[in-house]
């Protein structure tokens, strides 16, 4: 079987495990929307899979006299953009969606998508072949993601001054970029004025971020809307206890032991202990990359047959 994998604008960092496992059972081409050999491929391809709701997904949906059977994966954002109306809905033969309802209730403007099976719910893995427990005192909490609103970063602030009023023994540790420059300036205003300064490191993005994770104890989530967070799950994989902000479908995701809805919530999460082993064992059992690649084996059976 020939597949293209064609990368659409956020990236293709949802398939560094996918990618892999494809290359060693499937011909498989790789492709970017600035690859100018991007239509060849396609047309080459038994299948393409256009990660992303966006660009290439639209390019793909609108090429002449196409042949090649398309999947589209939908994260979570795309829903709410004007790309979801810029596909050929009828050239798509299945959309992967990450299960979230609200991202799936968004979508319901657009009711053909849903006449079954085109739409196969996919919800992301973990690899645990690439995280290790680590050794974390206890006392550092990690968050990995970008910066920006709709993070919540402020809300945040205001759990972990909560939290140092309880304990001023903990630190706060990110990884990530500010995406958006007001939302940096207030955090770094409010962490001055709150006295937050020598607690909290900004460390930038991560290129090993098990490696990073290892001396940390607590993976926190204070988003205001998430499709389904893999930072949390790569945390828990390492052994840390999730502190999971309420947000919109969270409670499908995650049970409510990690789930908190205030400040006061977050501390009496973080002050509930900790159970390394438990929380990796977690994500084995309900995320695991060989559930989701199975998934993935069973849609590319399907389209292949027809």
């Amino acid at each position: 079987m020939k597949l293209c994998f064609l990368i659409g604008a956020d990236g293709s960092a949802f398939l560094q495990d996918i990618l892999p496992w494809a290359e060693k059972k499937y011909e498989v081409r790789v492709h970017s929307m600035k690859d100018s050999g991007k239509a060849d491929s396609v047309d080459w391809a038994d299948i393409v899979w256009c990660e992303w709701c966006t660009d290439a997904a639209a390019m793909v949906s609108h090429l002449p006299d196409l042949k090649t059977k398309v999947i589209v994966r939908l994260h979570r954002w795309e829903a709410y953009t004007d790309w979801i109306k810029a596909i050929k809905w009828q050239r798509v033969d299945r959309l992967l969606l990450v299960p979230n309802p609200y991202t799936r209730q968004q979508l319901l403007s657009l009711p053909q998508l849903f006449s079954l099976p085109r739409v196969i719910d996919l919800p992301n893995a973990i690899n645990l072949k690439r995280f290790t427990l680590g050794k974390g005192d206890g006392r550092k909490i990690a968050y990995v993601g970008s910066l920006n609103l709709k993070k919540n970063i402020p809300f945040l602030l205001q759990c972990f001054y909560e939290l140092l009023d309880f304990d001023d023994n903990y630190t706060l540790h990110c990884a990530g970029k500010f995406q958006d420059k007001v939302i940096e300036n207030y955090c770094r205003h409010m962490a001055k004025v709150l006295g937050l300064e020598s607690k909290m490191v900004f460390e930038g993005q991560q290129e090993d971020i098990n490696k990073w994770l290892q001396d940390k104890s607590f993976i926190v989530c204070p988003s205001l809307v998430e499709g389904h967070p893999v930072a949390v799950m790569e945390g828990m994989a390492c052994g840390l206890r999730p502190l999971i902000h309420n947000f919109p479908g969270c409670s499908e995701f995650f049970p409510p032991e990690y789930i908190f809805d205030t400040p006061l919530d977050f501390v009496n999460k973080i002050k509930g202990g900790l159970e390394p082993e438990k929380y990796r064992k977690w994500v084995e059992n309900n995320y695991p990359f060989e559930r989701q690649t199975g998934i993935i084996e069973e849609v590319f059976k399907e389209l292949n047959n027809r």
